[in-house]
């Protein structure tokens, strides 16, 4: 995350939700250990809490309010359903995206939560479901860290108005998303899908601060 980050200037609201982002520790960690680990300690689509517990202590994040991030709990408490468990499909996106690794890792494990069969093909549907999943990560759920207790560069209200704003814009962005990366077409195979990252623009993507940068030019 951080050499995509070097080269983008940030709005003093994307900077204040990054410091908070670097709060849940991903950032230290390879994507592909943030995957494997996940993966091991979750059997279905839900991760319980005993399998929750074994993911933090193996790769030794935080999931408890500390002084720096007083609103940790209820972050995670935005990927838990009725039924107390957390959404494997989530954890996972939210994982690759605020880890380190090489972007076309990064694009491949993306892929493969929706190729769960390793057809190494996946449908449209799969691109307009990820968009959503980035969206609620990067627009709703990561600015949900930012606390004026913390003294922020940006405060809770401007990052609320800022947040609003990206959100309008996403019906819009979400058909030049799909269009990007299908080129019209109802299947992409999976070396179509990680070429098109080799684009800078496209790697940004793959980055909350680049998907939030995406939806503001709209």
């Amino acid at each position: 995350m951080g050499c995509l980050q070097s080269h983008v200037e940030l709005s003093r609201e994307d900077k204040t939700i990054v410091d908070m982002e670097l709060q849940l520790e991903y950032s230290r960690l390879q994507c592909a250990n943030v995957d494997y680990v996940i993966r091991r300690y979750s059997e279905n689509e839900e991760i319980n809490k005993f399998q929750w517990d074994s993911i933090v202590a193996e790769l030794g994040i935080k999931s408890k309010n500390y002084k720096h991030c007083p609103e940790l709990e209820a972050f995670y408490n935005a990927f838990t359903n009725e039924n107390q468990c957390i959404s494997k499909k989530e954890l996972l996106i939210l994982g690759i995206l605020l880890s380190s690794g090489q972007i076309r890792t990064k694009a491949r494990l993306i892929f493969e939560i929706y190729d769960p069969e390793n057809l190494k093909v996946i449908d449209r549907s799969c691109l307009e479901d990820l968009f959503e999943i980035i969206k609620e990560i990067a627009v709703i759920r990561l600015p949900m860290l930012v606390n004026n207790s913390t003294e922020p560069l940006a405060g809770q209200r401007q990052i609320e108005l800022y947040t609003r704003a990206l959100n309008a814009k996403s019906q819009i962005a979400k058909n030049k998303f799909v269009k990007l990366f299908s080129d019209g077409k109802m299947k992409i195979s999976l070396e179509e899908f990680k070429a098109k990252f080799d684009i800078f623009e496209n790697a940004l993507l793959l980055s909350t601060f680049g998907f939030r940068s995406f939806l503001a030019q709209f």
